[in-house]
């Protein structure tokens, strides 16, 4: 027996869940193939992993109709706090300068893949196929055969397109035989959690120093996610640690703007380079996710950016269907990957622009006295929030909040 879609989505994480939602409400039939099942142990806020929403993510899921789901699990950043240690450059930028009801929102990975997960049950052309791993694609006769393996058995399926979500190594992107280009920022992000004494009042930080930064995000209960980017010279220091001393270094590079830093959660380490795709697509597929970018976490876009890769893609299939053009047309992902360059480029140039100011000490005076006068020209605040927000140039439905 083969099982027929109009796509198939090749990874069933935060990327490949929001694409298959966008697509939800559509005639076309969307198999999701995951390795994972999903995780039914609850975490502690100390144990979890979070992710930063950006303003314009938010408004993508309220396109998508699921925002009203995400928001109890929310916490706001009102205002952001930037500041270099034993230097005096700083800003600080608000979400009732930006105009906005918040800069950004920081949610447990987990819930959100949940509550997608959930949202997508209720669609009967959405289909998890799960736990299960592709074996073998080929595009045969202008459709993918698939080989899929699920609970020890083989199965044969086909689709029209094939979407590779499968993450920053991913299988079907080598299958796809389209290439990366990596640059190593020779960092590590040291992810965990911290419990406060005193309210982080709704306020994100960062915080660099000589050899790395820190990024405080909050979270609900005085929790706060806490990246720490060091490089890898430094690593091993920061590695031996024990819980306290690692707390205290913390506190010692951050100071006590939120008081004495009560508890650390378990910590896990990242390399940190920045993977793009030259070639996004190729013939009936097409790269999203981490599989088609992984930037350095500085400014939290990663993620972010792919969303707007969701929102543009699922208008254009969204259009071709209603047009009665067929998805597969090769100029409409040829149309994709001209409308997504700019931002990506954009973003990512960006993003990389911020490691090298940041990570010089040459360019220290520079970077303070940018910081003191942006902390003092209000369109230059306004310019640099719309970054964050991913509220620049041409938007998608999705992206302006509306639906598809």
């Amino acid at each position: 027996m083969q099982t027929d879609f109009n796509i198939i989505i090749n990874g069933g994480g935060l990327a490949g869940n929001s694409l298959a939602l966008a697509l939800a409400h559509t005639s076309l039939t969307v198999g999701i193939v995951e390795p994972f099942p999903p995780a039914n142990k609850q975490r502690s806020l100390l144990e979890s992993r979070t992710i930063a929403l950006s303003h314009g993510a938010k408004r993508i899921y309220e396109g998508m109709n699921i925002w009203s789901d995400f928001e109890p699990y929310c916490t706001p950043i009102q205002s952001i706090h930037v500041s270099d240690k034993g230097r005096f450059g700083m800003t600080r930028i608000h979400a009732k300068e930006q105009n906005m009801p918040a800069l950004g929102y920081v949610m447990q990975i987990a819930e959100v893949n949940r509550i997608l997960c959930e949202k997508l049950s209720t669609y009967a052309n959405i289909h998890y196929v799960s736990p299960a791993r592709i074996l073998h694609a080929a595009l045969v006769d202008e459709r993918w055969q698939l080989s899929i393996s699920q609970n020890e058995q083989t199965y044969d399926y086909c689709t029209d397109l094939l979407i590779a979500a499968d993450g920053g190594d991913s299988p079907l992107r080598k299958i796809a035989g389209l290439s990366v280009d990596e640059k190593d920022y020779q960092q590590t992000a040291i992810v965990t959690s911290i419990q406060l004494t005193h309210s982080h009042n709704y306020t994100a930080y960062e915080r660099f120093f000589d050899g790395g930064a820190i990024a405080l995000l909050p979270v609900k209960d005085e929790t706060m996610a806490v990246v720490v980017t060091v490089n890898n010279q430094l690593l091993s220091f920061w590695q031996g640690l024990s819980d306290g001393d690692f707390l205290a270094k913390l506190q010692h590079v951050f100071g006590y703007r939120l008081g004495r830093f009560a508890q650390v959660g378990s910590r896990t380490l990242y390399p940190l380079k920045l993977v793009t795709s030259p070639e996004q697509t190729a013939k009936q597929f097409v790269l999203m996710g981490n599989a088609a970018h992984i930037l350095h976490p500085i400014a939290a876009q990663s993620f972010n950016l792919s969303l707007r890769d969701i929102a543009v893609l699922a208008e254009m299939l969204v259009n071709a269907l209603n047009s009665g053009q067929s998805i597969t047309e090769p100029s409409l992902l040829a149309d994709y990957t001209d409308l997504r360059h700019r931002d990506q480029r954009r973003t990512i140039q960006f993003t990389d622009g911020l490691i090298e100011v940041f990570s010089s000490p040459f360019l220290a005076l520079p970077r303070n006295i940018a910081m003191t006068g942006l902390d003092m020209i209000p369109p230059l605040k306004t310019m640099l929030g719309k970054y964050g927000a991913g509220t620049l140039g041409r938007l998608s439905r999705l992206a302006r909040g509306l639906g598809i």
